[in-house]
This record gives C-alpha cells, sequence and structure tokens, in this order.
C-alpha cells in the first residue's frame, strides 16, 4: 500500500507537467528517471487511483452554415414566451443499435421544455 500510494505521488508529479500521459509515457518517464515498473503495475495503479485518462471524443461538425441556400430568419428572437403551448419545436435525430439505427422525431414545448410527442420509425419519411 506504501509502495501505491508513492507511486501514486510520482504519477501525479508527472501529469503536472505532462496533464494527458497515458500508461505508456508514464512508463518512458519513469524508465528515464531510473526508475523500474511493469505496465501491470502501474495500471494496477491507475485503476485503483482513478488516474486513468480518458480518450478525447472526436467533435464531429454535422452542420453546415455556408451554403448558397436561402437562410429563414428567426421568427422567435424579439418573443417573450408567456405560457404553455404557444411555440413548439422539432428535431430528429438517429440511435444507433447494434443491426442499425432508428430514427427519434421529437415536438417539444420551448416554454415548459417538455416532450409533446414523439415517433421512432425505421426510415427518416416515418414509414
Amino acid at each position: 500500500e506504501e509502495q501505491d500510494a508513492d507511486l501514486r505521488s510520482k504519477i501525479e508529479q508527472i501529469r503536472v507537467t505532462h496533464p494527458r500521459a497515458g500508461y505508456r509515457p508514464l512508463v518512458h518517464c519513469f524508465s528515464r528517471q531510473g526508475i523500474k515498473i511493469g505496465e501491470r503495475r502501474l495500471r494496477r495503479v491507475l485503476s485503483k487511483f482513478y488516474l486513468q485518462i480518458r480518450p478525447r471524443k472526436k467533435f464531429v461538425v454535422s452542420t453546415n452554415s455556408k451554403h448558397g441556400h436561402f437562410i429563414y430568419p428567426n421568427l422567435l428572437e424579439e418573443m417573450t414566451l408567456t405560457g404553455l403551448n404557444q411555440v413548439w419545436t422539432a428535431d430528429i435525430t438517429y440511435i444507433r443499435k447494434e443491426n442499425g439505427f432508428v430514427y427519434l422525431a421529437i415536438i417539444l414545448d420551448l416554454y415548459s421544455r417538455k416532450i409533446i410527442g414523439w415517433q421512432i420509425s425505421k426510415t427518416i419519411d416515418g414509414q
């Protein structure tokens, strides 16, 4: 336990200068310092003290705003909502499944932010 705690403090010292260093770079840092440590032990200590690095998720751009099509004005820009059922909005997305994906369409009340209705379909046209 004391050795693990000592190793943890050394890992945290390295992470001050290299915050995204995973177990492989840490092994190299320790070997440069003359400390011999196996990958299995290092990974066990990282897991034990919750020091693993979570991989960064790739940001996917799904909207192309630089197109030549007409852009409709925002009709709600100056409107103040005072109650339910004044403005509804809708959106559609897809949900990945083991054997493909399905589409989810949602209608939302903007005042209460509650879902008014939804539908799941295998095709985007709802059939």
